[in-house]
């Protein structure tokens, strides 16, 4: 991983930028209610202390970049420019 990619990353919660990116909430388990890709109940899921999520039912999964990309369609250069403008990184 590039430098700037692993500094955004280091000062980014996925857990925060799941929460400020879809109207779901995060339990304190680290599950959304609804996964935002499939729309299945119960199955999207942040383990406690990891940086990725995993959707059990449709299959997606990632870090905070792959997280990004999947929801707003950009690509891995839109999601690190998206990703840096919520960390405030230059």
């Amino acid at each position: 991983m590039s430098n700037d990619f692993q500094r955004v990353k280091n000062s980014l919660s996925i857990r925060e930028v799941i929460s400020g990116q879809t109207a779901l909430k995060i339990t304190p388990a680290g599950h959304l209610e609804h996964c935002p890709f499939c729309h299945h109940k119960d199955c999207f899921s942040i383990p406690n202390g990891q940086e990725f999520f995993k959707c059990h039912s449709c299959g997606r999964g990632g870090d905070v970049f792959n997280f990004l990309e999947e929801l707003h369609g950009l690509d891995r250069s839109g999601a690190l420019r998206m990703a840096a403008d919520l960390a405030n990184v230059p």
